[in-house]
């Protein structure tokens, strides 16, 4: 079942490559032989160069992440000690570099000082 609508140009520009002949294919039909060769050669080595700088992002990748995986487990061995701690780690991922801070502070410190401070007052004031 066809409908009009479908087969009519929108004119926005946006159609599928089957409707027309790539640019880039008729240039590169029109150029001669020797040089059809020397960009085939060009466009060889780029395609190796990107596959190259794919395998590379992937690599950072799969250590990034099994080097988190091992930060989660740092971290929750600290959390089972029940002191304060701060765990900051760099990761270098795919798409750039991460950074991590995971942080405990119970503050046990403080709360032992406010405790000390409200004793000797409450003795002073006591009085």
């Amino acid at each position: 079942m066809s409908n009009d609508l479908t087969k009519r140009n929108s004119g926005t520009g946006l159609s599928t490559a089957g409707d027309r002949p790539s640019v880039l294919n008729e240039l590169i039909k029109s150029l001669p032989p020797e040089q059809q060769q020397k960009l085939a050669v060009k466009a060889a080595e780029a395609l190796i160069e990107q596959e190259q700088k794919d395998l590379d992002a992937q690599r950072r990748f799969d250590g990034a992440g099994a080097d988190m995986i091992r930060h989660v487990g740092l971290v929750n061995e600290h959390e089972k000690n029940k002191s304060d701690f701060t765990v900051t780690s760099k990761f270098q991922t795919a798409s750039g570099e991460t950074n991590v801070k995971v942080s405990k502070n119970n503050n046990t410190t403080v709360i032992v000082i406010a405790v000390v401070i409200a004793v000797i007052f409450f003795v002073m004031f006591s009085r």
